[in-house]
């Protein structure tokens, strides 16, 4: 359905084309049969569509909808001339009533009038009105996790000229800007702190723009384990237990860029919150490299509208 809307100020005499002349009408009484407005309201989620019949030619200046919101507590008035507002159905006028509530049950009621300039002819309502329940609302926010070496982020391979720091500068376009683990076999590990436990998170990195494909470093797989620090080198490969996820990135693309959320927002968060978490690559060669990793706190819910707001809006005032 296309939506339109034209609206008078409140009070305002309306002289304008298209209308009676308010010198020839000012104080007249309206002649509009309110019977064939056919005035409807239609319950939607969070919504009430109300629509009514244009008035015949003549009969009127303009029409003046009043109802009182049960959740903002207040009294909405909004004129409305007798223009079309959509042109698939030229004779039929629409608002769409927004943010409505299930939880109000049929409180809601509004009233139709018509208008010659100030002067008020008949009414027509329709009342006790329910609208349908409020669809839930997601809320997602990233929050970015500043990553400094030593104490956001620790690297089994730093030291002092394997370049840590330049995982997280900001750089992604620079050659030699990059971390470079050691070229020898065994495990080779960056430990992240989030700063606090976390129930789900995102990582993005971007491959070196020096290099293209697994066997010129770029990494294949990174299994993130929980630790108890940053460093911590009791045990360099955790036990399954210990595994949060392994993450197999699908571009190994020089200068590719890949992502993970963890878990997926379309899955239940972390039973048991990560604080410290070791991000343990591999690739095809005995190193991995890497020019950029940014790592986010991310909160994903759904409210919903019809429980969660409540004491936000039915604390005010009651309704009338």
């Amino acid at each position: 359905m296309k939506r339109f809307y034209t609206y008078l100020t409140i009070g305002l005499a309306v002289c304008s084309a298209g209308f009676v002349s308010c010198k020839d009408d000012e104080g007249s009484v309206p002649t509009v049969n309110m019977e064939k407005l056919d005035f409807k309201a239609t319950p939607g989620e969070g919504e009430i569509v109300l629509s009514w019949n244009l008035p015949e030619e003549g009969t009127c200046d303009y029409l003046r909808l009043e109802y009182w919101d049960p959740r903002e507590k207040k009294d909405n008035i909004i004129n409305f001339s007798n223009y079309p507002d959509d042109s698939e159905n030229p004779d039929v006028r629409t608002y769409v009533v927004e943010n409505t509530r299930a939880r109000y049950g049929d409180a809601y009621n509004f009233k139709l009038t018509a208008y010659r300039g100030n002067t008020p002819g008949e009414s027509v309502s329709v009342t006790k009105v329910t609208s349908l329940a409020a669809p839930e609302v997601p809320i997602n926010e990233d929050t970015p996790v500043k990553l400094e070496v030593g104490s956001t982020i620790w690297g089994k391979d730093d030291n002092g000229v394997r370049f840590l720091d330049k995982i997280c500068d900001g750089i992604t376009d620079v050659k030699d800007n990059l971390y470079h683990t050691a070229d020898a076999d065994g495990a080779h590990y960056i430990d992240i702190d989030f700063g606090e436990e976390v129930t789900r998170f995102k990582i993005q990195t971007w491959n070196s723009n020096m290099h293209s494909g697994a066997e010129k470093g770029n990494f294949t797989e990174a299994k993130l384990y929980r630790v108890s620090r940053l460093g911590d080198n009791t045990v360099e490969i955790p036990g399954d237990d210990a595994l949060i996820y392994t993450w197999k990135p699908k571009n190994v693309a020089q200068s590719a860029q890949n992502e993970l959320v963890y878990p997926g927002l379309d899955s239940e968060e972390l039973e048991k919150p990560v604080r410290f978490m070791r991000f343990y690559a591999t690739s095809a060669a005995k190193y991995w490299n890497m020019a950029e990793i940014k790592v986010y706190k991310v909160r994903y819910e759904l409210t919903n509208p019809e429980v969660d707001e409540v004491p936000i809006y039915d604390e005010k005032e009651e309704a009338k």
